[in-house]
């Protein structure tokens, strides 16, 4: 993998799952809805289109309970 190549791949839907495991499992309900409308939108500057599927696949499944996600 080439420098710079993670953000592509893990960076930041990794990041946007953490944050949203937090904020259902621990944030205010404010910081909750800032957090996830922070989390929609940057949901779609993911580059890679299949990442950012994957990615979508697993911040839904938080809304189910699932945590420990991996890329």
């Amino acid at each position: 993998m080439k420098a710079g190549q993670i953000k592509l791949t893990a960076a930041s839907p990794n990041a946007l799952m953490t944050l949203k495991e937090y904020a259902e499992d621990y944030a205010s309900p404010e910081t909750k809805q800032l957090a996830l409308e922070m989390i929609d939108k940057e949901v779609q500057t993911i580059p890679n289109d299949k990442v950012r599927e994957i990615a979508l696949k697993n911040l839904h499944g938080l809304d189910e309970g699932l945590r420990d996600f991996r890329f």
